[in-house]
């Protein structure tokens, strides 16, 4: 028979009931980090997610929760399911998995998946700048994209827009997301980020264009047409290169990537 209540489940009770985590999936490292992380930055919420134990008493499901409480030393209320039966463990965690996008969008925030994928690119630096505990890198997770956009509404919001208007006016050559994104992290590196930005995304920047953004341009056009789809580090090292070399003043008619860059 099933039963289900509400328990404050201590380290001494994680560690307790680990010893019954004797047929699950393997640990993944990356998401006991994320959920440490989430813990230690106050993100952690009782959501009524339940740790869930067969009637054979085998932990079915939490594993990695568990081992989260173990590792930070703190007490967390979770909800408890007992009794069920071992063959349901084929159907937990089938479900789709909440997004940055979702939590943005059931708020009312417009254009929520491209805010979101915009938000994870700046705040991760194009997979550069994942966050890490002990060595284990992890994601970004859905409760930092929504603070972030909390924090920075005003910014965001007129960076999207900004984007929208460059998309329209310049053949949407630039993904709106990298537009958002680089416009972010470029403009910690120098004021002539928004003129390179708008040359690179519409062809020209009041008027007057550079050699160095039209060849970004030109890269980006023929990546549409007849080079293949850029991955977000390939396309990370193209606009650094390009922009750095922009804000010097120096003509490059061809972009050569050697080594990998990173934002300052």
């Amino acid at each position: 028979m099933e039963t289900q209540q509400i328990e404050r489940i201590t380290p001494v009770m994680a560690d307790e009931y680990l010893k019954l985590n004797t047929r699950n999936r393997r640990i993944s490292k990356a998401t006991v980090a994320f959920l440490v992380n989430e813990i230690r930055c106050g993100n952690w919420a009782f959501n009524g997610m339940p740790i869930i134990f067969a009637d054979s008493g085998v932990l079915l499901d939490g594993q990695h929760r568990l081992l989260a409480i173990s590792q930070t030393g703190s007490s967390k209320r979770f909800s408890v399911v007992r009794g069920v039966n071992d063959s349901a463990f084929k159907t937990i965690d089938s479900g789709k998995a909440r997004t940055g996008a979702d939590a943005l969008s059931v708020t009312g925030v417009p254009n929520a998946a491209m805010v979101s994928a915009a938000i994870r690119k700046i705040m991760d630096k194009y997979w550069t700048a994942r966050p890490t505990i002990n060595g284990t890198t992890f994601k970004i997770s859905t409760s930092d994209i929504y603070n972030f956009y909390l924090q920075n509404k005003e910014k965001i919001d007129n960076l999207v827009a900004l984007s929208h208007r460059w998309w329209k006016k310049g053949g949407s050559v630039v993904n709106k997301t990298d537009v958002v994104a680089m416009l972010w992290l470029l403009s910690k590196e120098d004021d002539k980020a928004y003129a390179f930005m708008e040359e690179v995304a519409t062809g020209s920047y009041d008027g007057y264009t550079s050699m160095t953004a039209q060849t970004l341009r030109n890269r980006l056009i023929r990546e549409k047409t007849d080079m293949g789809r850029l991955s977000d580090g390939e396309k990370k090292d193209l606009y650094l290169i390009a922009f750095r070399q922009y804000v010097k003043g120096v003509d490059i008619s061809k972009l050569v990537v050697r080594n990998s860059q990173k934002f300052k």
